[in-house]
């Protein structure tokens, strides 16, 4: 999983355990479960209380009221009293003071009755209140009763006003609602609800809840994500520049200007391949003049064995010219470190140039392969910008290995592909193959599998490593890989 993943579902999991911790407060303090999640507005559950409210109202007298409303109010964490709709008088409970702006709110919009004494007109709906009861305190079932109302049922609750009276706002309530009708006990009611000073689940809104976790995740985005970002996009660029230094490739730019633990790792990285790159450098020089300082002595060598040759007689013929197979084979040592050293040592600046890819594959065949026939596949007049000098030694190094380790009947073929990502150029043969291990190690130098292309064939085990540092050179890439049908095909993919 990628650490920003996993800091990421670390973060996750801190806001699903605070959000845990919120919801154990939510309902050891203000008594919300999972019903009050349902049920997440102010007015249903001022509706959920009327409604358990008005059974017990209708079911008692109303000197019964006050005990009613203070169990009730008890239960919700609240203070209850009964008003008539103006707000003119209290019918039962608490005796505080109406604010004077819910007072006049009542007084206007519930206006005192006209009218004869005992009876009460019929209130029309309007699309204000959505009244549609009829009030009447006559005898039962006499002119004007509402249906519901003489069969016993409740009437409709209506909700006047919520949460815009008192200071704070917020902290009271006003409904309208109805109740059976009877004797010496009205039924035209308007409930008053103020909020204790301890906390109610009534007056819980999750509305100033729901944008302050929206704002807190919001805030914590803006904290988190740009720092992970940052943390893992210099992993990021730690990571490939650690994977260039694997491959051999030096020239990385990691360092920053960090003053924490990963500026002080991006500028160690930076030192060290700075410091690797010199060292491989010049291991691959002093290689270089070795093998140059080497070429004199075998020139003598080579010559003094010229002159002994016509110095000695026929019997001592067949020794000298082992010795003289020993010298040729560390001449070709000398000619490969020379090459090596050579295709290692970059120059500062690598100059492109126009290379027809026939011609070259043509070129390297009749210099390489000698009279061993060579399949070519390229297509005509296919050319790249690269290094023609650069790119014969690399295919050079791997026709040589091909004619090498490939019996006389065995195939040998150039293959080049072209596509809108580049170049492709196999050299395939039908020799012994490599073990699958050694696929990647046989680029190193002087490395020779023993079950495979053994010491005898000949070679130094420097031409796969040559390839490999042309190719590179060349920003390439070069592979091995065994053929379904035998050998082994060597991929160069510019």
């Amino acid at each position: 999983m990628p650490l920003s993943v996993r800091i990421l579902w670390f973060l996750l999991l801190n806001l699903l355990i605070a959000v845990g911790l919120l919801g154990w407060v939510l309902k050891g303090s203000y008594g919300l479960g999972k019903d009050s999640l349902i049920e997440n507005t102010v007015e249903s559950r001022m509706e959920s209380m009327v409604r358990l409210l008005m059974p017990a109202l209708n079911g008692s007298e109303l000197s019964e009221w006050n005990d009613i409303l203070e169990h009730t109010g008890d239960a919700n964490g609240v203070e209850l009293a009964l008003v008539s709709p103006d707000g003119a008088r209290l019918l039962a409970g608490s005796e505080r003071e109406l604010p004077s702006d819910l007072a006049q709110q009542l007084q206007e919009k519930y206006p005192p009755r006209a009218g004869r004494p005992g009876r009460r007109r019929r209130l029309e709906m309007t699309e204000e209140n959505h009244l549609d009861a009829l009030m009447d305190d006559g005898p039962p079932g006499g002119p004007g009763r509402d249906p519901d109302v003489r069969n016993g049922r409740m009437g409709r609750i209506d909700i006047e006003a919520i949460g815009e009276f008192g200071a704070p706002k917020h902290e009271m309530a006003a409904l309208h609602f109805w109740i059976e009708a009877g004797n010496r006990k009205p039924n035209d009611l308007m409930l008053i609800v103020w909020k204790r000073d301890n906390a109610s689940q009534v007056f819980f809104s999750w509305t100033p809840l729901f944008f302050t976790t929206l704002a807190l995740l919001l805030v914590t985005a803006l904290i988190w994500v740009p720092f992970v970002y940052r943390i893992t996009r210099r992993l990021g660029i730690l990571t490939q520049g650690a994977e260039s230094i694997a491959e051999g490739q030096f020239e990385i730019d990691v360092a920053s200007d960090r003053s924490d633990e990963l500026g002080r790792l991006s500028r160690s990285v930076q030192g060290m391949a700075q410091r690797l790159d010199e060292y491989v450098t010049g291991q691959k020089r002093f290689l270089g003049d070795i093998a140059h300082e080497l070429c004199s002595p075998l020139v003598r060598l080579r010559m003094g064995l010229g002159v002994l040759e016509h110095q000695l007689g026929d019997e001592d013929q067949s020794r000298l010219g082992n010795l003289n197979e020993e010298v040729e084979e560390l001449s070709q040592l000398v000619n490969e470190l020379l090459d090596f050293s050579k295709a290692s040592l970059k120059p500062d600046k690598l100059e492109f140039e126009t290379v027809n890819l026939l011609d070259l594959c043509s070129t390297v065949v009749a210099r390489e392969a000698g009279d061993r026939p060579v399949a070519l596949s390229v297509p005509e007049g296919l050319t790249i910008q690269s290094r023609g000098d650069l790119l014969k030694r690399a295919i050079g190094n791997l026709v040589r290995n091909a004619v090498r380790y490939t019996d006389e009947t065995g195939m040998i073929a150039i293959r080049v592909e072209s596509s809108d990502s580049g170049v492709v150029i196999a050299v395939e043969d039908e020799g012994p193959g490599l073990p699958e291990a050694w696929l990647e190690k046989v680029f190193e130098p002087f490395s020779r599998p023993d079950d495979a292309r053994a010491r005898e064939h000949g070679g130094s085990g420097l031409g796969m490593a040559i390839a490999k540092t042309c190719i590179t050179g060349l920003g390439g890439d070069i592979r091995c890989e065994n053929r379904p049908e035998g050998g082994l095909a060597v991929i160069i993919r510019l």
